[in-house]
């Protein structure tokens, strides 16, 4: 019986080793490229909107370095911009209880964690900032992809 037992053992050894050092069959192809593996060329790209109501003018500026978005930043002018307008700070989060820089900041840090306008989360409290946001960050992608910025390094997106 001890026989067998070894027999037996000896084989799903010898089974076990030859498979393992059996030819590998082709490696795995790489995967495609997803949007965050996206690679933009340097650069600085801005993209402003059409003034509202209020005389205000949506504007985005994406920084890219090694190929990747590393900064963006997103506010709003007239004659000075949102975020730094005390007043109108104070005013904004008076009335609807949000912080509208935090809200910028947190725009900014998402797309640059997620690499693609679309993948931003949402944000509470300032929708046509967030829609703004969106717009104006996918038309500077978008110039970040093909590299084509005007002599100002900068461009115009309506919306």
């Amino acid at each position: 019986m001890k026989k067998l037992l070894s027999l037996a053992l000896i084989v799903v050894l010898v089974v076990a080793m030859a498979a393992a050092c059996a030819p590998k069959s082709e490696p795995a192809a790489a995967p495609p490229a997803t949007n965050n593996e996206a690679a933009y060329k340097d650069g600085t790209y801005t993209a402003k909107g059409d003034t509202d109501e209020r005389g205000w003018t949506p504007e985005v500026t994406v920084v890219v370095k090694d190929g990747k978005i590393s900064e963006v930043k997103y506010d709003e002018v007239r004659g000075m911009y949102k975020s730094e307008d005390t007043e109108y700070h104070k005013a904004f989060k008076d009335a609807k209880n949000v912080d509208i820089v935090a809200v910028y900041k947190q725009m900014g840090e998402g797309l640059v964690a997620a690499q693609d306008s679309e993948k931003v989360a949402a944000v509470a409290g300032a929708t046509g900032s967030f829609t703004n946001f969106k717009t104006l960050a996918a038309e500077a992608i978008a110039q970040a992809k093909d590299g084509d910025k005007l002599k100002d390094g900068n461009f115009k997106a309506s919306g």
